[in-house]
Formats: structure tokens, C-alpha cells, sequence
């Protein structure tokens, strides 16, 4: 009979098995992100997501219900920013569509296909937009831009580097080297905002020590973050 509670043996997590040695680019930017998180809880960095992040992080396995531990994030103060054109004021969406990974694609191809110049003849969704989302509409040949060397399942992560653009961000720090070497091949292309990844947002501000991860590879723990022998 399961016992409740964070000590109930029944209920373990195991923690992925070290990356091989092919994967040790990867391993690196994954073992950068408990200093991040601690410059963050510091206030030497300030992190910032919004609503699309939030959506795509559900969908992933696993996410839901959400676990407390090796979330090196969980009490971090991380701001939020507006989308540059809040979806759901354009489509009457559910919450299984916002999860969908398809929607926010075909949402980006809709605006860079004309629909964005359309959005602002229709005199409803005009007065339900602010004045940030009328200037992202205008500004939309910056989303083009991104996206013109990216295939369609590339699109969210497009939509998610222009909305830190618009927003003004430094940085937009993720793990994916084909999304930046499609978006760096257009040589003539210049943002205001920089891709960036994990490790190399800390040997920009200098820190050459790593913050050890909340667990070790391969071995398994309790919900409370206790090791199971």
C-alpha cells in the first residue's frame, strides 16, 4: 500500500545517465544552468519569459504534475514579458490548443504570410491590441527576417526570439545550435538581441565556476531530493 508523503519509496525519480562522450557539448550548457539560475536568485542577471514559454514547457514529458526537484529555476525570480502579438487575442483558443506544438507554428505563418496587415483592418481585434502589439505588427519584416532561412517547426522558437526582441532583451539564451545556425546564416540579418548559449552567457560575464547540479547522473532519488540506495 503506497504510503503519502515525500519519503514514499514507491515513488522515485531517476536522473538521466551521464552524456556520452559525443554529447559532451550539450552536457556542458546543461551543467551551466544551476550558476545561471544562482546569478538570477543574486540579481546579477535578470531572466525573463512569457505565455508561449510557458505553453511549450507543458507539452514537454514529464512537466505535468510539475516536480520541485533538480528545478533549478523553482524559487527564481523570473519577470514577465508581454508576447509581441498575444495569440489568443487573434484566435479564441482552448487550453489544448495553447499546448498543441503545431499552433504556435501555423500562428507564425499566418502572420508572415500578409494575416499581420490584415490584423489591423479588423477594427475588433485592432482595439483589443496595445500599442506594443500595433508596433510588433508593423514591425513584422523583423519576424520575416528570422524565420527566411527556417523551416516551419522552427517557427515558435522564431516568435519567441522576436518577442525578446521587442521587448528589448540583452539575450536570448537557449540549447539549440540548428535554430542558431539557421538564423546566423543570413549574414546580411542584425538583431539587437543576441542568441546565446548557457555557457557562453557565463564566460561573457566571467564566471569560470560551475555550480554542481541537484543530483548526480544515473541515480535515483526521492521526491524530497533525498538519494535512494
Amino acid at each position: 500500500m503506497p504510503i503519502s508523503g515525500f519519503s514514499n519509496r514507491l515513488l522515485l525519480i531517476e536522473a538521466k545517465p551521464e552524456k556520452r562522450q559525443n554529447e559532451q557539448w550539450l552536457k556542458s550548457q546543461i551543467e551551466a544552468l544551476p550558476t545561471i539560475a544562482r546569478l538570477a536568485k543574486d540579481e546579477i542577471i535578470k531572466p525573463f519569459s512569457y505565455s508561449e514559454l510557458t505553453h511549450e514547457a507543458m507539452r514537454r514529458p514529464g512537466s505535468f504534475p510539475p516536480s520541485l526537484f533538480g528545478d533549478v529555476f523553482r524559487s527564481t525570480n523570473i519577470i514577465d514579458m508581454p508576447s509581441a502579438i498575444e495569440r489568443s487575442k487573434i484566435f479564441s483558443l482552448g487550453y489544448e490548443q495553447l499546448r498543441d506544438s503545431s499552433g504556435l507554428n501555423n500562428y507564425v505563418g499566418f502572420l508572415i504570410n500578409g494575416g499581420a496587415s490584415r490584423l489591423l483592418r479588423n477594427e475588433y481585434i485592432k482595439n483589443r491590441l496595445t500599442e506594443f502589439e500595433i508596433e510588433s505588427i508593423n514591425q513584422i519584416s523583423d519576424l520575416k527576417n528570422i524565420c527566411s532561412g527556417l523551416s516551419k517547426i522552427q517557427y515558435s522558437d522564431a516568435f519567441h526570439f522576436w518577442s525578446a526582441i521587442r521587448n528589448k532583451m540583452d539575450y536570448f539564451v537557449l540549447i539549440d545550435k540548428k535554430f542558431v545556425n539557421a538564423v546566423t546564416a543570413n549574414g546580411s540579418a542584425r538583431f539587437p538581441c543576441t542568441l546565446i548559449y548557457p555557457s557562453d552567457l557565463l564566460s561573457i560575464l566571467e564566471i569560470r565556476e560551475r555550480d554542481p547540479l541537484p543530483y548526480l547522473y544515473g541515480r535515483r532519488y526521492l521526491l524530497n531530493g533525498r538519494l535512494y540506495e
